[in-house]
């Protein structure tokens, strides 16, 4: 790579270049996130690279931070499903780590045009992170909080600020800013107090006390989801 710089991506082992070193072969460009020397020649007829990077490149290659990516191998595949005229037009459907906006791929941790530290995310006019890096959760505004204290931030769903958590995972409720397990077998959410259950797990029914409290979450009868 040179004096080239890198990126991750997520799910994906290596680095990856955005631009490769010239000063001993000026045909050298990304390939596939890998310096090539022979960069347009590798990819065939239609791709436009020099100085370093890419600007153009052919089916099923689609371009992406300064290179040449195939569609259909890795790491290619991690980043897009359908590619036309060199361009990515849609990311895969599930777990997601990039986003297309106006004609251009961006990792979902773009910091201008996504969220730095955000993992997987969707777009449809807005972006929405939809999970966050290591030691990192997601905050309301969609951005991606730090969470390293795990006195505070065990079994954590969300945070507001800095190791300050706002929501807890299924099973556990918020009790003096820290998730604590509901006590209530089977209950996906206890909130302020891990003894009173606010809602069954799916598949599970409530069964309320006097004062309409749930005190059991018992399996439904077969076929009943609630």
């Amino acid at each position: 790579n040179g004096g080239g710089s890198t990126f991750t991506i997520p799910g994906v082992e290596g680095e990856f270049c955005k631009k490769c070193d010239v000063s001993t072969n000026t045909d050298s460009a990304p390939v596939n996130g890998l310096c090539d020397t022979a960069a347009a020649a590798t990819i065939g007829t239609g791709a436009t690279c020099g100085s370093g990077a890419c600007t153009a490149c052919p089916d099923p290659y689609f371009l992406f931070n300064g290179g040449c990516y195939n569609k259909d191998t890795s790491p290619g595949n991690k980043l897009c499903k359908t590619a036309t005229g060199g361009k990515c037009t849609a990311v895969p459907d599930k777990d997601a780590v990039t986003f297309v906006k106006s004609d251009i791929l961006y990792l979902c941790s773009d910091s201008t045009n996504g969220k730095a530290n955000c993992e997987t995310c969707t777009y449809d006019s807005t972006f929405k992170c939809t999970s966050c890096a290591k030691d990192y959760l997601p905050k309301t505004d969609g951005s991606c909080e730090t969470c390293s204290d795990t006195s505070k931030c065990s079994n954590c769903a969300q945070v507001s600020a800095a190791d300050t958590c706002s929501a807890c995972s299924p099973g556990f409720g918020l009790v003096d800013s820290t998730c604590k397990a509901c006590t209530v077998q089977n209950c996906k959410t206890c909130d302020t107090d891990e003894k009173i259950c606010k809602v069954c797990l799916p598949s599970f029914g409530p069964t309320y006390s006097s004062s309409l409290a749930i005190t059991s979450c018992d399996s439904c009868p077969k076929n009943c989801t609630s």
